[in-house]
């Protein structure tokens, strides 16, 4: 009988961020415990300027559940070379 679908075993795949998966379930963090420190950056627009906000933190991650404690968060204010014109 032919329905169009068709048996495959895939225990280990990747997924969109090129995670490793195991039958689903992220390797690092998911099977495997995960401890680390991480740094994240991103840039904000603000009225007058853009600002950077960095901020460090250590993850502790295992099936599927995470703390994550925030050690350090630094504002820099970036200067705008056409400001006040």
């Amino acid at each position: 009988m032919e329905n169009g679908y068709k048996f495959s075993f895939k225990p280990f795949s990747f997924d969109s961020y090129n995670d490793l998966l195991m039958f689903g379930i992220p390797v690092l963090g998911g099977w495997i415990p995960y401890l680390g420190f991480n740094t994240e950056v991103r840039y904000e627009e603000s009225v007058l300027s853009e600002i950077e906000v960095e901020k460090k933190f250590f993850v502790a991650e295992w099936l599927l559940r995470a703390v994550i404690i925030i050690y350090s968060e630094k504002v820099t204010v970036l200067e705008d070379e056409n400001y006040g014109e």
